[in-house]
């Protein structure tokens, strides 16, 4: 499993590209991040229809970049959740 930082770039690399993509209404960069079988089954203009609502809103995601990593409290194991 990648560390938490890595997690975050990842996440917000993938919601910027897909940010710039709706932006500018290409999602030819977006398409060529994807992995292989994602590539195979959809083409950039197919995202484009997919993602057309969101462009529409013209919402600038942008601001994902700024925002903190949220932290997520660790859950009790069993053995710990007996005891309460």
């Amino acid at each position: 499993m990648p560390s938490p930082r890595a997690l975050e770039a990842l996440v917000k690399s993938c919601l910027l590209t897909l940010n710039d993509a709706i932006v500018t209404g290409n999602f030819t960069v977006f398409h060529a991040k994807l992995s292989k079988p994602f590539r195979q089954q959809y083409s950039p203009e197919q995202l484009a229809e997919v993602f057309k609502s969101f462009a529409k809103k013209n919402i600038d995601y942008d601001v994902i970049a700024s925002f903190p990593r949220p932290t997520i409290p660790r859950r009790r194991s069993m053995a710990t959740a007996s005891s309460w």
